[in-house]
């Protein structure tokens, strides 16, 4: 989250979630609305380990456009392999 949090800058705190993506692993899920280059944004990013690798997915819209894509978002993290 770290990493992430140098390339945009946060207009808000995280809301941290523990969820569950891709095959019902545990993941920890941060969303924030944030400007990068300008342009304001509602990012969607999470992270999940499994079998010894780490994954981060970022996924983000314009925040007039969040409501709609966040399911979107979702069902991409559920359909997802990690292995």
């Amino acid at each position: 989250m770290k990493n992430a949090l140098e390339t945009i800058k946060a207009t808000t705190e995280p809301v941290v979630a523990d969820v569950k993506i891709g095959g019902n692993l545990p993941a920890k899920q941060y969303e924030i609305t944030a400007t990068t280059e300008g342009i304001k944004a509602k990012v969607l990013f999470t992270c999940v380990e499994n079998e010894g690798i780490f994954y981060q997915i970022m996924a983000w819209s314009l925040p007039s456009k969040y409501a709609e894509a966040k399911p979107v978002f979702e069902k991409i993290l559920n359909d997802a392999s990690f292995n």
